[in-house]
């Protein structure tokens, strides 16, 4: 986490000259918590927001003191914004982000289910062509566990003693709401919903580990018959992930009644290390605890600190650390999916690098 002395630091070198406008599409509940960090953060201004619930739209305009439209191709049109948060339930149609973006207007996503990989390549080439920032957003990786498991992993020195990463993600997916029953088609849903689900944990994945050589993949579900197991989407999948050096890696994801749950387990000979959102552990090989880190890992506060690097970002005073910027990242995590997905198919394992090849994009920074 960034202690708040830092924090102000930051902000404070970029409030002169920075106010982001921002159109909003999507007001769910998640959206609705983006909205309310943005209303009380310094450097953005809510200017509007669109739903196609318009009654939803005109209460939140009223709350937020913006412009509503019911139409996202109007607000994009005669808005004057800088920047697009889409927060939509529903993979929002390709010619409506490429037109954000061909009106230099970056987009940041809030949601992991969509677009398809390849609408998501042709959207990276919109934005290197336009000169616009499109990324999807990972509060966990701005969560106590995970920031000082970075830190941690470059700082050791025995990484390559390391001899197993295990992964487990529970997502609670409420399918019986109108809103959310396209979650169980898997065309319509990018090919499935759990691994778009842990779009986050497995972007940690590969930012601390590189990306798998190979990944191997198997999902069910508990259609009664063959035929609707291949109309529906998975409730559980298991990702065997293999690395080059010789490092072997599985994802258990599955979907729950309870609330979200994530972890990350690390093996050393010696000892083992568990990184969640909330929390950092050491423990030896009889599980006394070495060290241990904890600190406040609510939606708001990561949400903040997400929205302050991604002002360095959007205004050009940008960090190394700053993860909006690495492109081949989130090409890496999409392909990451984009093979789990093939291998569930294809019942073989499959390269993730090949994938993140057909963007044909290098690792440049975008600006």
């Amino acid at each position: 986490m960034i202690p708040a002395k830092a924090r102000r630091t930051k902000l404070n070198n970029l409030e002169e000259n920075t106010t982001i406008q921002v159109g909003f599409i999507g007001l769910n509940n998640q959206g609705q918590q983006y909205l309310e960090a943005l209303s009380s953060h310094p450097l953005y201004r809510v200017s509007s927001i669109a739903d196609l619930d318009i009654e939803r739209a005109e209460r939140l305009s009223r709350k937020f003191e913006c412009d509503f439209f019911d139409d996202f191709r109007q607000l994009i049109l005669t808005s004057k914004i800088d920047l697009l948060i889409d927060s939509t339930n529903n993979q929002t149609p390709l010619e409506i982000i490429i037109l954000a973006l061909k009106n230099r207007i970056s987009v940041l996503k809030t949601l992991h289910v969509g677009p398809s990989f390849e609408d998501f390549g042709e959207i990276l080439k919109a934005s290197l062509k336009y000169k616009t920032l499109y990324t999807v957003a990972s509060t966990l990786a701005y969560s106590p566990g995970f920031s000082q498991l970075r830190k941690y992993l470059a700082q050791d020195n025995s990484t390559e003693e390391i001899y197993l990463l295990s992964v487990y993600g529970a997502y609670p997916i409420e399918m019986q709401l109108p809103e959310n029953r396209w979650l169980s088609d898997p065309e319509i849903a990018c090919g499935g919903v759990l691994m778009h689900k842990s779009y986050e944990i497995l972007q940690e994945i590969i930012r601390n580990f590189d990306l798998p050589e190979q990944v191997y993949a198997l999902t069910t579900n508990l259609a009664p018959d063959k035929r609707q197991q291949m109309s529906l989407t998975e409730d559980a999948a298991i990702l065997s992930m293999n690395f080059r050096n010789k490092l072997i890696g599985t994802l258990e994801a599955s979907r729950v009644a309870s609330p979200a749950n994530e972890y990350l387990k690390i093996y050393y000979p010696d000892k083992c290390i568990t990184a969640t959102k909330s929390r950092f552990v050491i423990t030896d090989a009889s599980n006394n605890i070495l060290q241990e880190t904890s600190g406040p890992s609510d939606n708001l506060s990561l949400i903040n600190l997400l929205l302050d690097d991604f002002a360095n970002a959007i205004s050009g005073q940008t960090k190394e650390h700053n993860y909006f910027l690495k492109r081949e990242l989130s090409v890496q995590t999409s392909a990451i999916i984009q093979a789990s997905y093939l291998s569930f198919r294809t019942l073989m394992p499959e390269n993730p690098q090949k994938i993140s090849e057909i963007t044909t994009l290098d690792s440049k920074p975008i600006w």
